[in-house]
């Protein structure tokens, strides 16, 4: 007996040697091979990435910007739309330093955690790098870790994550896999313990676990839901009290609620109370073609953020639903006396979440009422009907509101983040922060929108809300406890305004089929379908603009950069753009907005009124519609520039000129100035490289000078596609013969980027070639782009003399007036 145990003894301790040799010797990597390639999802790379593609295509929209989420790790078939769904609410453009990929042993038994740290891991897509060097830190310094080959070698869990992770992410990245073993629920504290400084925005943690196992189908959906409940409580207590109840049930063939309940506690650990969890999909193997309802696997996809989140959003119906919910409680209230019953399975988790919010009341534009609350402790959905009561009767400012007058009240909410102590004042940003002031037992607040509605400075703001709602002398805030948050503001007001996202252009077919005819392309979409440009989607046989108030791109430019050298000289312009494009040009330099569509975007709401305000607020002369197509967010710029024009302000687009003549004269009226792309003069090149084709932009182009708009061209050189100096001839020749010899034409240096990052650039030479062509074509203003040259220079097309000095964005126009200084020539233009 002594004997075999001094034996067990020396094997371990060489086990435990190998191990540690293995932690630190980078010469002997051995990658982790793909096992359930083929058997859990394709192992073939191009059938993989076509699943990945249609199980995104059904995925749940991003609500927030999630720090960890927990996924399904079972055959694609029966959980990859619920996977797509949790790893769909990371953001794919953010660098993350490491994603721990963290699951519960499926395989072994070990006590601790292991770590895999002799190579990286390889899928169908490719190799996953492993961060070696972290692995074998937190072997080192945590007893908790260890590597045990085993809990890697036919473990399923972190493998089928990896697919997912290497689709949807835009940037490389590397992982830390961890399998936690079987020995007990202590093991989850210390692996959050040694993991907690790892826990925060840099890194991103997926836990990989699939719930119930084998019950019947509708056993299943109620205890995932309740298991869900649990790990959603962020209280790992509370799950270990539903894992002990479920083991103890009589529920039919019930083998586990939760097969990763070690990696979802270790998660619940690092959480504790500072973090949101997020319903987001379920689904069980029932609801799959391949699957039973006798005997399944339950699903869930959950995403966690920081409650200080700021990318935490309500979509459109959720606004909707709030409102509707806010308006029948006051209604139910005043005509039964009593709460209004709600069928809760009609909202998305966002409306379960527990946020503060206030709703106002308003009449004839007067406010009516106004009440709310801070950090509740009941789901939002019931804070909008206690607070839209109470704005209603209980405001001791005004009189009750009467049935009489209901139908004149408009209601309007603001959905609260949660309160952030600040050191300074100077943190609070006037329009964005509301402002909470405390001290003692007096308190008051005020939403982001006052400081915008009454004009006020952070002085008046401040003192206003110290004297006038904490009851404080007009300086007690600076004695004060100051806090801030942001609001979610919409209001039934704003839901009209949305109707503007029905399209303009379209025509209805049968079985609810749209034929869109806005531009060239004339998509057929049937209901569901959105069309080449990604903005502008079939729902229910209505062709609705996606884009519409929805702005991924606002600065203030300079009005040489769109560029302009002929209209404004010196001034600066408000840029706004939206996601998507109606072409798919493969040197596209704006790629990752253009060629993806407004929902796989962070995104600022904005109605026309709001951005014209904001452009004269900052002292802009004019609007652009640039860098993505306006001609895709069509409605918003119609809209916005009839307003511009009322308020004094100039309008321009920047464009491809793929658009059909009915919507570009519609549009005409208010566009005072345009850059438009003539890509090229061959109409099988500009099929190959954009996707459109040529005559449709000549006819804009004619179109636009017919009409009066201040036209400039812009003509992108590529080495071996446009460069060729006979089609630049041919080019210039029609240019001339049909009136555009006084517009100016901006030759561009192509750079390498997107589908042509193996294209050079375009070589100087052939930038010379092309300005000289044009110039004996009779074209008065000609110039070079991208790069640096004296050829970025006005000169007068009479004498020669220097008008116009630039240097990048950068001109000294010396107060000119359009007048040549030298010839008194008219230098054609808007001065």
């Amino acid at each position: 007996m002594y004997r075999n145990i001094f034996i067990l003894l020396v094997m371990l301790l060489m086990n435990r040697t190998c191990i540690d040799s293995n932690a630190q010797n980078h010469n002997n990597m051995t990658n982790r091979k793909a096992v359930v390639a083929g058997q859990f999802y394709s192992g073939d790379k191009k059938t993989l990435t076509n699943d990945l593609t249609n199980l995104f295509a059904k995925a749940k929209q991003r609500q927030t910007d999630a720090i960890a989420v927990i996924s399904p790790h079972a055959g694609y078939v029966f959980s990859g739309e619920v996977a797509a769904s949790a790893i769909n609410q990371i953001n794919p453009d953010k660098e993350y330093k490491n994603i721990f990929v963290i699951a519960s042993s499926h395989t072994t038994y070990f006590n601790g955690a292991s770590i895999y740290n002799i190579g990286n891991y390889e899928t169908p897509l490719g190799e996953v790098k492993v961060n070696i060097d972290l692995c074998n830190e937190l072997i080192k310094n945590n007893d908790i870790f260890n590597f045990n080959p085993e809990a890697h070698k036919t473990e399923h869990s972190i493998e089928v994550q990896l697919p997912f992770l290497q689709f949807h992410l835009q940037k490389d990245f590397q992982i830390v896999p961890i399998v936690i073993g079987s020995d007990g629920i202590n093991t989850p504290k210390l692996v959050a313990e040694a993991l907690r400084p790892y826990f925060n925005d840099d890194n991103l943690f997926v836990i990989s676990s699939d719930f119930s196992h084998y019950p019947e189908y509708s056993d299943a959906v109620d205890t995932d839901k309740t298991t869900a409940d649990a790990v959603c409580s962020g209280n790992p207590v509370l799950l270990i009290d539903i894992i002990n109840t479920c083991k103890s049930s009589d529920i039919k063939n019930l083998a586990t609620n939760i097969c990763g309940w070690s990696a979802a506690l270790s998660l619940m650990y690092l959480t504790q109370d500072n973090y949101n969890y997020n319903q987001i999909e379920y689904q069980n193997s029932g609801d799959s073609p391949y699957g039973s309802k006798d005997r399944v696997v339950g699903y869930w996809a959950i995403s966690i953020s920081s409650k200080n989140d700021a990318s935490f959003k309500l979509s459109d119906e959720d606004k909707k639903q709030l409102l509707e919910i806010a308006r029948l409680a006051v209604e139910t209230k005043l005509k039964e006396n009593s709460k209004p019953s709600l069928n809760l399975d009609n909202y998305s988790e966002n409306l379960k979440s527990h946020c503060g919010a206030f709703v106002t009341l308003h009449k004839e534009g007067n406010l009516r009422g106004c009440i709310g609350r801070f950090d509740p402790d009941i789901p939002l959905y019931e804070v909008i009907i206690e607070m839209a009561i109470a704005a209603a009767l209980n405001d001791s400012r005004f009189s009750p509101v009467t049935l009489a007058e209901f139908d004149e009240i408009d209601f309007e909410i603001s959905v609260l983040t949660p309160m952030k102590k600040i050191d300074n004042v100077s943190e609070i940003e006037l329009g964005r922060h509301g402002i909470y002031i405390k001290k003692g037992y007096r308190g008051g607040t005020f939403l982001p929108q006052v400081a915008t509605d009454t004009g006020w400075t952070l002085e008046e703001f401040l003192g206003h809300c110290a004297r006038d709602k904490a009851g404080l002398s007009y300086d007690g805030w600076k004695d004060a406890d100051v806090y801030t948050y942001e609001a979610i503001v919409f209001s039934e007001k704003d839901l009209e305004t949305k109707q503007n996202n029905i399209a303009k252009y379209y025509e209805k077919l049968e079985d609810n089929k749209v034929l869109c005819t806005l531009c060239p392309h004339g998509c057929i979409l049937k209901p569901g379908k959105t069309g080449l440009c990604n903005a502008r989607k079939n729902e229910n046989g209505e062709l609705i603009a996606l884009t519409y108030g929805k702005l991924i791109a606002i600065h203030i430019d300079p009005i040489e950069k769109k560029p302009l050298y002929h209209f404004k000289p010196q001034s600066e312009t408000f840029s706004i753009g939206s996601a998507g494009c109606n072409l798919h040009c493969k040197n596209c330099q704006n790629s990752s907005i253009s060629q993806k569509s407004i929902n796989e975007h962070d995104y600022t709401e904005a109605t026309p009124e709001q951005i014209v305000n904001a452009a004269i607020q900052n002292n802009c002369k004019s609007i652009s519609y640039t860098y993505t197509e306006p001609t895709i967010f069509y409605e918003l710029v119609l809209e916005t520039s009839k307003l511009a024009h009322k308020k004094g302000l100039q309008n321009i687009i920047v464009s491809n000129g793929f658009i059909n003549q009915e919507p570009l004269l519609e549009l005409i009226p208010y566009i005072d100035a345009a850059n438009i792309d003539l890509k090229c003069f061959n109409d099988s090149i500009y099929r190959d490289i954009t996707t459109a084709s040529l005559q449709p932009i000549l006819n804009t182009l004619i179109t636009l000078k017919e009409n009066g708009v201040w036209l400039e061209i812009t003509n992108l050189i590529i080495p071996g596609h446009t460069d060729d100096l006979k089609m630049i001839e041919e080019m210039c020749d029609w240019l001339a013969n049909n009136g555009f010899k006084d517009t100016p034409l901006h030759f561009s240096r192509f750079h390498p980027s997107y589908k042509m990052s193996d294209v050079p650039s375009t070589p100087q030479a052939t930038l010379e070639k092309a300005y000289k062509i044009a110039k004996d074509k009779g074209i008065k203003y000609v110039y070079l782009g991208n790069t640096q040259t004296e050829k970025s220079n006005t000169y007068c097309p009479y004498c020669n003399a220097k008008i116009i000095e630039r240097n990048g964005f950068s001109t000294n126009a010396k107060n000119f007036k359009g007048i040549c200084p030298k010839c008194g020539k008219l230098i054609n233009g808007d001065w």
